[in-house]
């Protein structure tokens, strides 16, 4: 953190024992992870103890020690997605954390990130045992979607009892305090920030010069799939029109003739397929001799009461009849065996609600409705996690000097709440537009393949590159090799990676969310709605700008 440094071995107090608690941490990367590791290095320097407890990563299990005597406890709890453990409802990590509480003489415990199920435990089992706690938030949410409603429930059940809460801007403060009905002034906002030692540009770094190349840089992938899916259905294939000619004497079409439909690659058969099953009738001869369709003789009419047969005539109104049959149907029951008990009272607020299966079938959904409301709870709002140490960056590439190409960086998780499928969306436009800009893209996630999918059907090997997932430590040598930095987020509390950017002496190209515009000033970076119309028209923006960037006078501020 900026200006920590200057407190070191200051006294500021009384000295504390403090357990920071995430399923977050190193060998981990990330925006908490990082954030975890340096706030405890600046504790330390200040004097303080610090414990973090988190659960084993691979072989990293036991008691380890990180620099400056850190001692962390890897706890062996199994991962479900993206890093959180699975829930032990309160009570499987609880004599865990007693004994390492004692043992350690903690005064204060510090949970951080509200996708954590080890801090949320370790929140709730720390109030029990009388200790002080304190919760950091790094993210936003929503309030309207099932996943949101029910993360929000939890929240707010879990810091119930919480002294003090810590936003990392005050967009989100104001989510904190929303979905978990705190008081304002049980929550402060300190906002991240870097060292800008460890981000100085180049001494004789020179000024951009307009006509050289650019590289815009994409820092993570969870917009890539719209993206890609946008390039598929709106964009049009360029061709040569002299290919294509017709034949010289080609007739016109007569009507009765044969029409042969040509589906011109597998997403246009696949079209064709959905819309001939879906929308066209079934073939049949029209000409029906009534003859042989006649009634019974004597064949009554139909008396209310009597059972009804419905005939399928094909096999796909059997399986559309069935559907229907199975939601639209109600069952018929005997109302008069299921009467309520003669004086039962009305419900209460508050009091235990039951819900009663009748049958197999209804348990077994119900069962189904748990699991898939965890399940997208879980993909739509766990931030994604990689090993660091499988996605080596590239070695020390020079940085930009005169006449080379611009180079645009991006270096984020690549899921979807970080606008990867909107970057998928730009990346080619601006290639195609400028052809001295290039981009390189740090990090690693399930939207790698969205853009691996997009530089190949574009072209843009040579062009586009992946680097793989960052070490933070080697974060400042991969963002010198660009001269603009683009983060196309959907919701962000904060973003340390354009602070580092900044640092560096990149212009910065962010999308207007969260508390994203209060962390740089606006000459620093541009804003743009998260849309790939506006995020291009930033990035070429920032492309006419660059010429005015001395990247030694924005790192001195």
């Amino acid at each position: 953190m900026a200006g920590t440094q200057q407190l070191a071995g200051q006294g500021c107090g009384p000295r504390l024992s403090i357990l920071m608690v995430s399923d977050f941490f190193y060998p981990n990367f990330g925006g908490v992870e990082n954030h975890i590791y340096q706030l405890s290095q600046c504790l330390i320097n200040q004097g303080h103890k610090v414990v973090v407890m988190t659960h084993a990563y691979g072989d990293c299990g036991g008691v380890r020690y990180l620099t400056n005597g850190l001692k962390v406890y890897y706890l062996y709890r199994r991962p479900i997605h993206a890093q959180s453990t699975m829930p032990t409802l309160w009570l499987g990590a609880f004599r865990l954390l007693r004994l390492i509480c004692i043992r350690e003489n903690i005064s204060l415990v510090h949970c951080h990130q509200a996708f954590s199920t080890l801090g949320g435990e370790a929140l709730v089992q720390a109030r029990t045992m009388g200790y002080k706690v304190l919760f950091t938030d790094h993210s936003l949410f929503g309030f309207a979607d099932a996943a949101s409603i029910a993360t929000n429930k939890l929240i707010k059940a879990v810091l119930a009892d919480v002294q003090h809460a810590i936003c990392v801007s005050h967009t989100s403060k104001e989510n904190t305090v929303l979905r978990a009905s705190l008081h304002p002034a049980a929550v402060s906002v300190i906002p991240n920030a870097v060292d800008a030692s460890e981000f100085e540009p180049h001494p004789n770094q020179p000024c951009y010069r307009p006509g050289s190349p650019i590289t815009i840089v994409a820092l993570n992938p969870r917009h890539c799939l719209l993206l890609l899916l946008l390039l598929l259905l709106l964009l049009p294939a360029a061709v040569d029109a002299s290919e294509f000619e017709p034949y010289p004497n080609q007739p016109c079409y007569r009507p009765g003739s044969p029409i042969t439909i040509v589906a011109l690659n597998p997403r246009h058969c696949l079209l064709l397929l959905l819309l001939l099953l879906l929308l066209l009738p079934a073939a049949v001869d029209a000409t029906v001799d009534a003859s042989e369709f006649e009634p019974y003789p004597n064949q009554p009419c139909y008396r209310p009461g009597s059972p009804i047969t419905i005939v399928a005539l094909n096999p796909r109104h059997c399986l559309l009849l069935l559907l229907l049959l199975l939601l639209l149907l109600p069952a018929a029951v005997d109302a008069s065996e299921f009467e309520p008990y003669p004086n039962q009272p009305r419900y209460i607020q508050g009091s235990p609600i039951t819900i009663i299966a009748l049958n197999l079938c209804h348990c077994l959904l119900l069962l189904l409705l748990l699991l898939l409301l965890l399940l997208l709870l879980l993909l739509l709002l766990l931030p994604a996690a990689v090993d660091a140490s499988e996605f080596e960056p590239y070695p020390n590439q020079p940085r930009y000097t005169l006449g080379s190409p611009i180079t645009i960086i991006a270096l984020s998780r690549l899921v979807y709440r970080k606008g990867i499928d909107i970057l998928a969306l730009v990346i080619p436009e601006i290639c195609h537009r400028h052809p001295h800009v290039n981009f390189i893209i740090g990090g690693d996630g399930p939207k790698r393949g969205l853009l691996e999918q997009m530089i190949n059907q574009e072209g843009l090997a040579g062009r586009v590159a992946l680097a793989g997932a960052i070490p933070h430590e080697r974060a400042r040598e991969f963002l010198l090799q660009g001269h603009i930095f683009v983060n196309a987020s959907l919701t962000e509390a904060f973003c340390m990676a354009i602070v580092e950017a900044a640092s560096a002496g990149l212009l910065v190209v962010s999308t207007r969310v969260g508390g994203v515009p209060e962390v740089l000033p606006p000459d620093v970076m541009l804003l743009a709605e998260p849309s790939p119309e506006d995020l291009l028209a930033a990035v070429e923006q920032a492309l006419l700008l660059l010429p005015e960037l001395d990247p030694q006078q924005q790192h001195a501020r």
